[in-house]
Order: C-alpha cells, then sequence, then structure tokens
C-alpha cells in the first residue's frame, strides 16, 4: 500500500500508522507506523521538469480485504 500527499512541501507534524485485515482469516493485524516524507521525482508525461510527490513509503501488508489509517497530530 502506499499514499501520498497533495502538497509536495507539506509536513506531518505527528504519525501516521495503518491496520490491515487479512482476506483469508479476516483477524486486522497490530498497527504499523507509515514511514513518512518520502520525496520522489514525479515522472509522467502530464508533470512538469523538477516536479516531484511527497507521501510514505510502500508498505507490503500481505493479502488484506480491508485498511484502518489512524493520523495524529
Amino acid at each position: 500500500m502506499g499514499a501520498r500527499l497533495a502538497d509536495p512541501r507539506a509536513e506531518l507534524g505527528g504519525t501516521a500508522q495503518v491496520r490491515t485485515s487479512d482476506s483469508v482469516t479476516g483477524v486486522w493485524s497490530g498497527r504499523r507506523d507509515l514511514e513518512l516524507d518520502a520525496r520522489t521525482p514525479e515522472i509522467g508525461a502530464d508533470t512538469g521538469a523538477g516536479e516531484v510527490r511527497a507521501g510514505i513509503q510502500p508498505l507490503w501488508t500481505g493479502p488484506s480485504d480491508g485498511v484502518q489509517v489512524r493520523v495524529t497530530g
């Protein structure tokens, strides 16, 4: 899973956590901290040179069919 921020200059002054529901057992995982402040070059035909996007580092959750995100700050 991944997420990105609308404003690449924005900074989250708190924490973000996620938990997922296993698609086979339906059991919810424990909360996992998301690694914030990933700033990567935006790539694509509709973007300008030097543009960046901000978000979280990708997080592998395994086979999941539900997600809850908690952001505090």
